[in-house]
């Protein structure tokens, strides 16, 4: 049999692109829970490594179980959890950014008499001691 293998209709592609933003938002739900449970955990690296593992299997048989066995679905399908993953990453640097700009904002209007970084020398000399070795 000779077919292209994205010979597949608009509503299938759809569907299959839907099918990934969902194993997409499976993968990001058990990665905040991974993230959550981790100061709980004593051994964090095995429970990272574990982590890591069982979301990755999730992901790569998921894909494989609901393209069943279409390989242009399948492309589909990961299409879906890498745009999923960017929007993400999108919307997470951003609030990040956001905060880190209004801390920089709030540090830059602080008043002239106070002092940012502790010991206020400027302006004075520096005396050294040293010790001689005996």
């Amino acid at each position: 049999m000779n077919t292209h293998i994205f010979q597949m209709s608009w509503q299938d592609m759809g569907m299959a692109f839907g099918m990934g933003v969902i194993l997409g938002m499976v993968y990001m739900y058990l990665l905040w829970m991974t993230v959550q449970t981790l100061p709980k955990v004593r051994h964090k690296g095995i429970f990272l490594f574990i982590s890591a593992v069982l979301r990755i299997f999730l992901l790569i048989f998921g894909a494989i179980a609901l393209s069943q066995n279409h390989a242009g679905r399948f492309i589909i399908i990961f299409c879906g959890v890498i745009a999923l993953r960017l929007f993400v990453l999108r919307f997470t640097k951003m609030g990040a950014y956001h905060t880190t700009e209004q801390k920089q904002l709030s540090a830059s209007f602080k008043p002239a008499g106070k002092k940012q970084n502790g010991s206020g020398t400027k302006g004075k000399k520096r005396t050294t001691v040293s010790r001689k070795k005996v």
